[in-house]
């Protein structure tokens, strides 16, 4: 009955609920002995409505039990009948109040399993590396937290469903062994009987439920590729491509769907004629070799029908457990792979980094793991506080691994960066909070415009943050079109700002910062797919910031980098000159120069 992915499935729900499972349990239990109670206490009830003779009959404790209930319906004036419809109705509502109390504290367990799941999948993804993050898909993280953790969570239904019937068989099993050990005996080989024809279809089904998960993760990033770029893919007409492709993946999740489908419904459709020659064949062998009475019969018969059935609705959640139980499978690994990678999470009682004197590279080499050629080869440099540095070079020479580096992204392979003399190792946050940055396309969030400037989501701006966000924005040129968008501020400019221009975007990204105000602020091509007028508000902002941050850009238009105090030439992993626009330009053999030359600039 349990196979070893049941268990498996079974530990991890335990694991994330704890004994609090076990509460549901234990109510399900009380439900189905007084539903036993219940249904035993009919048959001396329908023998006094068919008969004038009394109701006793000569089965264990009955007996007992129902000489008990006429003294008290003696002392409170009831009849027979009286005392054991009023007992037959106390049992079946207190039944309902204990499967009432157990399902309802299971359907809370559920919610909570799903949100503890899903917050601990967030937490470990926020916390993991960024040399970790870039390798793996958007798609499949998306799949996991949305589709894959509300999978697992109706297999935690499922299988506590699963556990609850078969806690109901057994006690209508052991109430039928009571009565006639024979009786229930024949009843477990029935039950084992279920359990043995149905192995083959839920291997299979377990099958299906691991396939439908890698599909389903798979659709899940061509459908985000296909969103993500969907403006390249109009213009190029390329969309039926991708859509042909995620056809051919969701066809293929729709046969493995239709396959467990029909699983389920011959577990539904044979239930009904089973029991009901089970029963048949069982009272038949009882009465005719085995001399039970007819009294043990008809109530065995009663018991057998509701065990038998319980079996069957046992099958029938094993099946779906193990359909679903690829997506418990799949946020468990994830969990379990996301929790051990590089963790930036570090202790936020720590002081933050002043950032007073100079970030320092020491002869820094840097290559991702899957890589065996350096990026970096031997980088050595320090950039004062306050100063503007500027780090150029052909396409692949190590700009962006340097800002990588330097926003703690990154760890070098070999020498090390310091911040304030102190190693950048364990203060990622402490240092992050000193950084502003502004990249060639900001990624602005699918909310208003004042909140993608404050970065607070949760609570709207009172008056003074307000009239802040404001300054902000008008020392950025930003003021003027927001104020003409139908909303002003309180304007949504959709995921990544779609309804903007890439210069309203990047004046946006500028008032954040802005607002946030760094120590520390890097432009990464932030000038480079922009009109004149937005390139010469950025440069203007920069050098508004001099002497007062500390600025890094990178860059490939000359306008952006003329005015910094240092350059830092980049070539093949190193740096081969630096100093300032004009002492490298007037030098004629520079490697600046032949950049300029080349047009790489």
């Amino acid at each position: 009955m349990l196979n070893n992915k049941l268990i498996e499935i079974t530990r991890y729900i335990y694991s994330v609920t704890g004994n609090r499972i076990l509460i549901s349990y234990v109510c399900i239990f009380l439900a189905s002995i007084l539903e036993v109670i219940g249904l035993a206490s009919m048959l001396p009830l329908i023998k006094l409505l068919l008969s004038d003779g009394n109701a006793m009959f000569n089965i264990g404790y009955f007996e007992q039990a129902f000489t008990y209930l006429s003294y008290v319906g003696d002392k409170l004036g009831l009849d027979e009948k009286g005392v054991l419809i009023l007992f037959i109705i106390t049992a079946f509502m207190l039944k309902a109040v204990f499967s009432y109390f157990a399902f309802g504290y299971a359907a809370n367990l559920r919610a909570g399993f799903i949100l503890n799941i899903r917050q601990k999948i967030i937490h470990n993804l926020r916390g993991m590396s960024y040399e970790d993050y870039v390798k793996k898909d958007n798609g499949e993280f998306i799949n996991i937290v949305n589709e894959q953790s509300t999978r697992a969570g109706y297999c935690f239904y499922l299988i506590s469903q699963f556990y609850s019937n078969m806690l109901i068989s057994i006690t209508f099993l052991i109430a039928t062994f009571y009565i006639s050990y024979i009786f229930g005996s024949l009843m477990l080989l029935t039950g084992v009987l279920v359990m043995y024809l149905f192995r083959r279809i839920n291997q299979r089904v377990l099958s299906y439920s691991r396939t439908m998960v890698d599909n389903s993760s798979n659709t899940a990033s061509l459908i985000t590729q296909f969103f993500t770029s969907f403006k390249y893919l109009k213009v190029t007409n390329n969309l039926n491509k991708i859509e042909s492709l995620i056809h051919r993946r969701l066809e293929e999740y729709s046969v493995f769907q239709h396959k467990t489908g029909k699983a389920e419904a011959f577990t539904l459709s044979i239930r009904e004629p089973f029991l009901i020659v089970s029963l048949f064949l069982i009272s038949y062998l009882y009465l005719a070799y085995f001399e039970g009475s007819a009294e043990s019969l008809l109530i065995s018969t009663i018991l057998i029908y509701k065990s038998v059935n319980s079996f069957f609705i046992v099958q029938r959640h094993r099946q779906s457990v193990l359909e679903f139980s690829g997506g418990v499978l799949k946020v468990k690994g994830v969990l379990a792979e996301s929790g051990n990678m590089t963790s930036d999470t570090e202790l936020s009682d720590q002081a933050p980094i002043r950032h007073e004197d100079a970030i320092v590279f020491d002869n820094v080499k840097f290559k991702y793991k899957s890589n065996e050629n350096h990026i970096l080869k031997g980088v050595s440099f320090s950039i004062k506080r306050n100063t503007s540095v500027a780090f150029i070079g052909a396409s692949g020479s190590g700009k962006t691994t340097i800002i990588d580096l330097i926003s703690n992204l990154l760890e070098p392979c070999e020498g090390q960066i310091l911040y304030d003399g102190q190693p950048v190792k364990g203060t990622c946050n402490r240092w992050q909070d000193r950084i502003g940055y502004v990249t060639q396309s900001p990624y602005l969030y699918d909310d208003s415009i004042a909140r993608n400037i404050t970065m607070t989501f949760d609570a709207q701006a009172n008056e003074a943050e307000h009239g802040k966000i404001i300054e902000c924005a008008k020392n950025v040129h930003s003021h003027d079109f927001i104020m003409k968008q139908n909303e002003g501020y309180e304007t949504r400019v959709g995921e990544n700002g779609i309804t903007l221009s890439g210069g309203q975007k990047q004046r946006i990204a500028l008032a954040r910062e802005f607002y946030a105000d760094p120590s520390l602020l890097i432009f990464d091509e932030a000038t480079s797919a922009l009109d004149s007028e937005t390139e010469s508000i950025v440069n203007e902002y920069i050098n508004s910031l001099k002497s007062k941050k500390t600025i890094i850009v990178i860059a490939h238009r000359i306008s952006t980098i003329k005015n910094v105090d240092k350059i830092f030439v980049l070539k093949d992993g190193e740096i081969v000159e630096e100093g300032t626009y004009m002492d490298l330009t007037e030098n004629e053999g520079s490697y600046l120069n032949k950049l300029i030359s080349k047009q790489l600039l």
